[in-house]
């Protein structure tokens, strides 16, 4: 007799995945608020800008700080999925019911794929710009 096979769900795959998603989203939010923060009080230290004048310069500057801003984010949203599957005990009842650990990191690796893809095309078209 065969052991039986132990399938992935498709509703744990989403679980996860909208924890990362909700996690990352909240961290990029406070990371290109800073950046864009830190930019704009450069920009205009020592000039009597209106910040409004500066605003189309602004919008592309968080352009450019997508390709920093981007991996950390999921970073971030990473650690705290595991942080909270791990105090909340999910983690451990899932190697009970005998879902491997590589499938738990099955949607952080799927959307990091994503993710990479997206800013190696930032990286490769828009960026390039920004800096001459």
């Amino acid at each position: 007799m065969r052991p039986r096979r132990v399938r992935g769900s498709r509703t744990f795959f989403r679980y996860v995945l909208h924890g990362l998603v909700l996690n990352g989203a909240v961290a990029f939010l406070v990371l290109e608020g800073v950046e864009g923060i830190i930019f704009t009080v450069r920009a205009t230290e020592g000039i009597s800008f209106d910040f409004l004048l500066i605003f189309p310069v602004l919008l592309r500057a968080f352009g450019e700080a997508l390709i920093y801003t981007v991996p950390v984010a999921l970073l971030f949203g990473t650690a705290l999925l595991a942080g909270r599957l791990t105090a909340d005990r999910e983690l451990l009842a899932l190697t009970s019911f005998g879902i491997s650990p590589l499938r738990v990191v099955a949607a952080p690796a799927a959307l990091g794929t994503l993710m990479a893809g997206v800013s190696f095309f930032l990286n490769m078209t828009w960026v390039p710009d920004m800096r001459f």
